[in-house]
């Protein structure tokens, strides 16, 4: 059987950092190797020595964080930055929360230009639009250590991608930090309990790149480490494996995706809203097993690394798959039956880990497919191409 390992998760991973930067005492492992956590520990570094200005790459989550926690850290006076690709995203709604905590923060074309209060209130409250991304809460949140008697933050709006920010609240909950999330309203108390450790999950997301190689080549796969309890929204895949005829077996070594169902050509049909990241994969994986599609709930990937709809939309036609898009659905309804499965193609990548690696498991049926930028899968997962290499050998054997 195939056997592969993943890293920890970089969304666990950067949320355990930003609480170790307030709790020393917090010991942490397995956490990820993708760049995006790197950055985070480079950025953490940059304010906890003095340095007035960090720089955050392509990173969305680095950059989210650190803002936060920067008015957080007390005395600072600095820009946190990044490529202009990341400078491009949306941050209005979380600088908007914070405005009232700081002495000044500014968005200005090269950065977040911030300066901190040296004293914080003891229970602040904030206010946040929620319906653009999780991750302006979750950097909220994740200050709650930086004040005397908790917090509480009010949500207004749909809140979009809410097991995420769930995921945040049950890493403060293991650190001692008893919440409530009720409607649109979070309440974060002061610390109860000593600090733990904290040991990063493998990445869910990252595992829905093999559920598609299974599904497409039929083939049994072993993913270690991986628990049936999760904190992950993505975990949520495992509703979807019978439709594609698949099984999760659970183990207290890891699980395996069992190829051993016949998949269903009926429409499959899912709401991406708490787990959007997974999406394209998805996207990807109906149109290489000719299954029709209506995928929704996809309103905040316009605004990830790329506009990830159109974009998928795009690398599809270059395979010879057409679908329909909205800004928040995708839905294909027809194949063609005239596909060239030898042609040559290098599907552009976009600067997004996630357009690679959701399109990589189509070279098992177009095996002279390439990628622009190989290389942008360091963002969330460095191994995945010598784990790609080894999967095809396998299947080939």
């Amino acid at each position: 059987m195939l056997k592969l390992d993943i890293c920890g998760s970089k969304s666990e991973s950067n949320r355990a950092l930003i609480l170790k930067s307030q709790i020393p005492s917090i010991s942490i492992s397995n956490i990820s190797s993708s760049d995006d956590s790197v950055l985070m520990q480079s950025a953490l570094n940059d304010l906890t020595s003095g340095k007035n200005k960090t720089y955050c790459g392509h990173a969305g989550t680095v950059l989210r964080f650190m803002v936060a926690r920067s008015v957080f850290h007390g005395n600072f006076d600095g820009v946190i930055t990044g490529s202009k690709r990341l400078l491009s995203r949306p941050i209005a709604p979380l600088i908007d929360a914070l405005r009232p905590f700081a002495q000044s923060i500014e968005q200005k074309e090269d950065g977040v230009y911030i300066k901190s209060l040296s004293t914080f209130e003891q229970h602040p409250t904030f206010i946040i639009d929620a319906s653009l991304s999780s991750q302006f809460v979750s950097a909220i949140c994740l200050c709650a250590p930086s004040f005397l008697n908790g917090c509480t933050v009010k949500l207004k709006g749909q809140i979009s991608s809410r097991p995420y920010i769930q995921m945040t609240l049950d890493f403060l909950k293991q650190q001692g930090f008893e919440n409530t999330f009720e409607g649109q309203e979070i309440t974060i108390k002061s610390k109860s309990s000593i600090a733990k450790h904290i040991t990063v999950e493998p990445d869910w997301s990252s595992l829905s790149y093999w559920f598609s190689f299974a599904a497409i080549a039929r083939q049994d796969i072993f993913l270690s480490n991986f628990q049936k309890e999760s904190l992950q929204a993505d975990a949520r895949i495992i509703e979807f494996a019978q439709h594609f005829g698949l099984e999760f077996s659970f183990s207290d070594s890891g699980l395996t995706i069992l190829a051993n169902g016949i998949p269903s050509k009926n429409e499959f049909v899912a709401d991406f809203d708490d787990c959007p990241d997974i999406a394209p994969t998805f996207m990807a994986l109906c149109a290489a097993m000719q299954i029709p599609c209506k995928l929704t709930g996809l309103h905040s990937l316009k605004v990830k690394e790329c506009d990830r709809i159109l974009v998928m939309q795009k690398n599809l036609k270059l395979l010879g798959y057409s679908s329909n898009v909205t800004e928040t659905s995708f839905e294909i309804t027809n194949f063609t039956t005239e596909v060239d499965f030898n042609k040559s193609i290098e599907i552009p990548t976009d600067l997004d880990h996630r357009m690679a690696m959701c399109m990589a498991p189509f070279k098992i049926i177009y095996p002279n497919i390439s990628f622009d930028d190989p290389s942008v899968v360091n963002k969330s997962y460095p191994n995945f191409w010598n784990d790609l290499n080894k999967a095809m050998k396998y299947i080939k054997q």
